[in-house]
């Protein structure tokens, strides 16, 4: 009876304090899609994370999250046939994301240990070719781990060290040509 009544003033009081205490969440994805998205990286175990959520940059850096700079820049206020969505999938298992805008694969790796976070980002697709930049998609074997880059010179040196492009590419405007961002915006 006396272990009962531990456990019950214990459980009482976690559930004052969960009132009480504001506790800093995490969204996985952000609801706003305009915006830039930064590459993160976590030293201890090698990984990557690529977000435009400001509140997800400013906890995981708080946390130990290299902020590497700019990735590209999303454009979710354009005519609907100019983006595609980029989605997040998280596997539990293995602890990494992967960032795709192919629905299928979406639909392949939720069947295993996948989960989608729902859609990170828009790439842009639109009528301004010349003035795109294309983000390559890298894959680790040893470590399961893939990278996005837009630069030409990290791909190649990531090649020459083991690692394996993907066909997986993205477009988006590039920043150091336009900042005006795409033409057309709804």
């Amino acid at each position: 009876m006396k272990k009962f009544k531990y456990a019950l003033a214990l459980a009482l009081l976690l559930s004052v304090l969960t009132l009480f205490l504001k506790v800093e969440q995490v969204n996985a994805v952000s609801a706003e899609f305009d915006g830039d998205i930064i590459r993160l990286f976590y030293q201890p175990t090698g990984e990557h994370l690529y977000t435009l959520d400001q509140n997800e940059i400013k906890v995981l850096t708080k946390r130990g999250w290299r902020n590497e700079g700019l990735l590209a820049t999303s454009y979710a206020n354009v005519n609907a046939d100019e983006k595609r969505a980029v989605h997040r999938l998280y596997n539990k298992v293995s602890k990494n994301h992967l960032y795709t805008n192919d629905n299928n694969e979406i639909k392949v790796l939720i069947k295993g240990d996948w989960t989608d976070e729902g859609t990170a980002f828009y790439e842009y697709i639109g009528n301004r070719r010349g003035m795109l930049v294309l983000t390559h998609r890298l894959y680790n074997p040893k470590s399961g781990e893939h990278l996005y880059s837009r630069d030409s010179n990290e791909v190649t040196t990531l090649v020459k060290l083991a690692w394996q492009e993907d066909n997986t590419m993205f477009l988006f405007v590039n920043q150091a040509t336009d900042n005006t961002g795409p033409e057309n915006p709804v």
